[in-house]
Order: C-alpha cells, then sequence, then structure tokens
C-alpha cells in the first residue's frame, strides 16, 4: 500500500506524477545535451555550444525563448549581416531543425505554428 506523504507520484509505472515530470524533463535535457555534443564540432568548425535565444514571435507578439546548439560565434556573425547579404539560415546552420530554423527567423514556436495554422493531422 502506498504511503500518502510520497507526493502521490506513480512514475515507476509509468502513471503521471511529479516525480514522472522531473524525470521526463531531466532525461530531455540529457538528450539534448548529448545531441549538441554529438554535432560538435559545428560545421564551419566552431565550438558548438547550447545558446539560449530570445525573440519576439510575429505571429503571436509574445517574447519566446529557445535553446539552440549551435556555434555561439557563428550565429553572432550571422545576426549582425546585414540582411541583403546574409546566406540563408539552411545554409548557414545545415545542423538546426526546421523549428529552429523557423524560431530564428520568425520567433515563433512549434506551438505556435500549430494553434495560429493547424498541426500535421
Amino acid at each position: 500500500m502506498a504511503r500518502a506523504g510520497r507526493s502521490g507520484s506513480r512514475a515507476d509505472n509509468g502513471m503521471p506524477g511529479p516525480i514522472g515530470v522531473l524525470r521526463r524533463r531531466m532525461a530531455a535535457a540529457v538528450r539534448a545535451a548529448f545531441d549538441c555534443a554529438r554535432r560538435a564540432p559545428g560545421p564551419r568548425g566552431g565550438v558548438m555550444e547550447h545558446v539560449t535565444v530570445s525573440k519576439r514571435s510575429v505571429l503571436s507578439g509574445r517574447l519566446n525563448v529557445m535553446v539552440i546548439c549551435v556555434d555561439p560565434n557563428a550565429l553572432e556573425r550571422w545576426l549582425a549581416s546585414p540582411r541583403a547579404e546574409r546566406p540563408f539560415l539552411r545554409d548557414a546552420f545545415p545542423h538546426l531543425s526546421d523549428d529552429e530554423r523557423e524560431f530564428l527567423l520568425s520567433g515563433s514556436t512549434p506551438d505556435e505554428w500549430d494553434r495560429y495554422f493547424g498541426g500535421d493531422t
């Protein structure tokens, strides 16, 4: 019989609860760290790091934040260059996912994109 003082979590058997949520978040963070490490060094020879990017969404006007695994110096150079002279994101950062590239361009997150334009279903 489970004790009542254990926060009611049933993470061991797959049921949702505070411990289960924490375990899933930690597992996602570990996967992201290993994913970034697998991609290092960067495509242009720079060192890949987790970079926190803040950008205002053109869809909602909200300030969104995303952590992207990228060479921070290359990202700074890309952002500082005049728009007409910037290479396409897919050429400058071919390792980024579609969601990461869309965030850098428009500030919109995958959730916002689905909310405004519908999901894949």
